[in-house]
């Protein structure tokens, strides 16, 4: 029986990390990167700030293996590269000419540097931020036969102190009184002899602020505070003639994990809108999550970010797919056979494909991708732009032969009729045990499919409850997207074309009854939710008896009610407007029985507004009816009617979920009262959307 690494390979120059030294060895390798609108929107950035526009650094944020590196080196090349390269990458791109223009402006306009810092792991203090900049900006001068300014670096002091330039400070005698802190050295001479001796830069830096330590106990302070080292990189833009000097510095997350003051960084960021110094930072995570994990007061990070233009990256979904396709290939030899395999394949999902993917996806990128299942490489784009971790990325998904791993199903497949790579394989790769850099919803669904997989009978069901905590996961941490619902209707197609694909029905209903997950019915479909326990159905009867739609319409002043939301899409119209409308939400049946009395009181310069929600067409045509009958009031009030009613089955789903949410909240499951919460919510938000399009009279 054959196997999918009969006919495939994985291309392995695609690298699962992008280095300086992978970019050195392969110098066109940033010419096959495929600039998608996150990766413009950055450009569009990075020319405004070196054209004097701008005036701001650069704070690139997004999660691991999205391509962020490569794309740093792209600016550079950019700026670096031969002009016909540069000139070439954009026309094969398609990019624009005009943007192209800008840029050969930048260049003509004479020199200058890119300096790129790979880490800031080792940045513990302001002051070694300042020395590790001055130092990578002096060997990229020198690189380039520059010279650094007169003015000495951070690091040139403390060398002068120590090896006798500075004839006051004594250092064999501070050395010996501080030997404590020099267990690792026989003599002061042996100190010196290290920071001086090329290699290890690491440990050079990490020596000089050791000795910078004793410097400053034996009063013999260093010119280190950030307005002398702005002054210092004025001094090499000015004596080097340099129209730019940018300095891109990846995986800066460290700094704002090791470094509490944010004063000197904000100083350096400010330098941008005085001279033509811009850094380009570069972080795994948002500014957001870094001021929590930083534990910053809010004013200090406000004046940070205020000082850069900040740049959300994630991976396109066609990015995703083209780099997979790219990375997928035939064995020499072996493309016809491949071809007619993968047509057959394809032809079995090709129609049904069609039903779940966007009008902007091209079935050929699916194609390209043929075993992964169409379904499951859209999930992939997904998880690959917002769960990826420093050991689970789309890269490595590829090329790592780990359980769950892409590499290790063409390495085992077609198995007993299963020949498709399917979405539970994503959950055991990137799902598949804890991890502190998965969001905290994720991490407790993982739990409990840990605590509940003893109960699993057979294959199918576990194939199909990996997927259902996969989507249950996915829907609690990414906004509403009908695609990422945990429901029958996508779990159809995501086995569509398997074995599983005409069971998962009753598969779903085994993991019901197995009290595995718990239905909820959504319209025609259903949707899964992490059971707690056994939900109390009557409890839940008579919370939904609770709910009235009249009271649900009226409540304007309660976030995600009906009547809220209503009053949040009429109020939006503008400032001048808004100071003259006086808004009335009601219902048909509040209409009718209050009549004219619905109006809101309004002074003279106002424009009372009544705004009728209905709950299906029979109370639509009441509302009309009435609104025709009304006698005239003084000052007018306007009655709108929408079109589109909320309707008996969606006001069912909401109520539903609502109960559902007020049981979980009461029983202490946080997690899934959010869930259902959300759900409700999204319902009214659907329905506003048709209100927003729909017609009003």
């Amino acid at each position: 029986m054959w196997l999918y690494s009969d006919f495939l390979e994985i291309n392995q120059s695609y690298f699962e990390v992008f280095s300086e030294d992978a970019d050195r060895l392969n110098r066109d390798y940033w010419k096959t990167f495929i600039p998608h609108d996150a990766m413009l929107s950055l450009l569009e950035g990075f020319v405004r700030a070196l054209e004097g526009t701008g005036r701001k650094p650069l704070w690139i944020h997004g999660a691991y293996g999205t391509g962020k590196t490569l794309a740093q080196f792209v600016l550079k090349h950019l700026l670096e590269a031969p002009w016909e390269e540069v000139a070439d990458y954009f026309d094969t791109h398609g990019l624009s000419q005009d943007l192209l223009k800008r840029l050969e402006g930048l260049r003509t306009r004479g020199r200058g540097v890119v300096v790129f810092r790979s880490s800031a792991s080792s940045v513990d203090s302001p002051r070694r931020l300042m020395v590790e900049l001055q130092l990578s900006i002096k060997n990229a001068l020198a690189a380039q036969g520059l010279q650094d300014c007169v003015t000495p670096t951070l690091y040139d002091q403390v060398l002068a102190r120590l090896t006798g330039a500075d004839q006051v400070f004594d250092w064999p005698r501070a050395f010996e009184k501080h030997r404590t802190k020099f267990a690792d050295f026989a003599s002061a001479q042996g100190v010196v002899q290290a920071l001086t001796s090329p290699g290890d830069l690491e440990g050079r830096l990490t020596l000089m602020g050791r000795v910078a330590r004793v410097l400053d106990e034996e009063g013999f302070y260093l010119l280190d505070d950030p307005a002398t080292i702005k002054e210092w990189i004025r001094g090499v833009i000015s004596q080097n003639h340099l129209q730019w000097l940018v300095v891109i510095w990846d995986e800066f997350t460290d700094y704002f994990l090791n470094v509490r003051g944010l004063a000197g960084l904000q100083e350096l960021a400010h330098l941008s809108a005085e001279a033509p110094f811009y850094m380009v930072l570069t972080t795994h995570r948002s500014p957001e999550l870094l001021q929590q994990f930083h534990g910053g007061h809010g004013e200090e990070w406000r004046k940070l970010l205020d000082r850069f233009d900040v740049y959300p990256y994630d991976m396109e979904p066609v990015t995703a797919y083209r780099l997979l396709g790219k990375a997928l290939r035939p064995k020499a030899g072996q493309e016809q056979r491949w071809q007619r395999e993968q047509d057959a394949l394809w032809d079995g999902v090709r129609l049904g494909a069609k039903s779940f993917l966007s009008e902007s996806d091209r079935l050929a990128d699916f194609q390209a991708l043929v075993p992964l299942h169409p379904y499951t490489a859209y999930l992939l784009s997904q998880i690959s732009r917002q769960f990826s971790s420093s050991q689970r990325t789309l890269f490595r998904f590829l090329k790592q032969s780990d359980r769950g791993s892409f590499a290790d199903f063409i390495g085992e497949h077609p198995r007993e009729g299963w020949k498709w790579y399917t979405a539970e394989g994503l959950w055991d790769y990137f799902f598949g045990g804890e991890s502190p850099e998965l969001p905290g919803g994720f991490r407790e669904v993982i739990s409990y499919y840990g605590s509940r997989e003893r109960a699993i009978q057979d294959d199918h069901q576990r194939r199909a409850f990996k997927v259902t905590m996969l989507l249950v996961g996915l829907c609690r941490e990414i906004a509403a997207v009908a695609a990422l619902q945990p429901t029958l209707s996508n779990l159809r197609s995501i086995f569509m074309g398997t074995p599983l694909g005409s069971k998962i029905d009753s598969v779903m209903d085994e993991l019901c009854q197995a009290e595995l997950v718990h239905p909820v019915r959504q319209g025609t479909d259903r949707q899964y939710t992490i059971p707690l326990g056994n939900v109390d159905r009557d409890a839940i009867k008579r919370y939904r008896a609770e709910l009235s739609f009249r009271s649900e319409v009226q409540a304007v002043k309660q976030r995600h009610t009906i009547g809220w939301a209503v009053h949040q899409l009429f109020s939006d119209v503008g400032d001048i407007l808004k100071r003259r409308l006086v808004l009335a939400i009601v219902s048909a049946r509040e209409l009718e029985g209050r009549r004219e009395r619905v109006a809101p009181a309004a002074k003279a310069y106002e424009q009372g507004v009544v705004v009728i929600i209905c709950g299906d067409d029979g109370e639509h045509t009441l509302a009309l009816d009435l609104i025709q009958r009304l006698p005239p009031t003084e000052p007018a009030t306007a009655y709108v009617l929408p079109e589109v009613p909320f309707g008996q089955p969606r006001w069912d789903e909401w109520c539903e979920h609502q109960a559902l949410a007020r049981w979980y909240r009461e029983n202490g499951d946080a997690q899934n009262a959010q869930y259902h919460e959300t759900t409700a919510s999204n319902a009214v938000a659907d329905w506003i959307k048709l209100l927003h399009i729909g017609s009003m009279q």
